[in-house]
């Protein structure tokens, strides 16, 4: 799931929830922590123990850490925040 370095936060989830939704069979917008849930429950594509996705719980924890990154899914979802 390669990403060009000059993408934006916005560009970066937008395209991971295009790389999700095939996968997944089911469209969880942009709600990390459902997403995390949903693939944790399932194993999606090897989720809990696939060598290829070990980083993906991890990157989603990190990701609801981040002030920064909480603040593009919020524009994304036409929050207050919203561009």
């Amino acid at each position: 799931m390669g990403m060009p370095r000059e993408w934006t936060r916005a560009d970066r989830i937008r395209h991971g929830h295009a790389f999700l939704v095939p996968i997944a069979g089911v469209d969880l917008g942009y709600d990390p922590q459902a997403w995390h849930v949903h693939l944790h429950a399932t194993d999606v594509g090897g989720y809990r123990w696939s060598n290829k996705h070990l980083g993906f719980p991890r990157q989603i924890a990190l990701s609801l850490a981040n002030p920064e990154w909480l603040e593009a899914v919020a524009s994304l979802r036409g929050g207050p925040d919203a561009e």
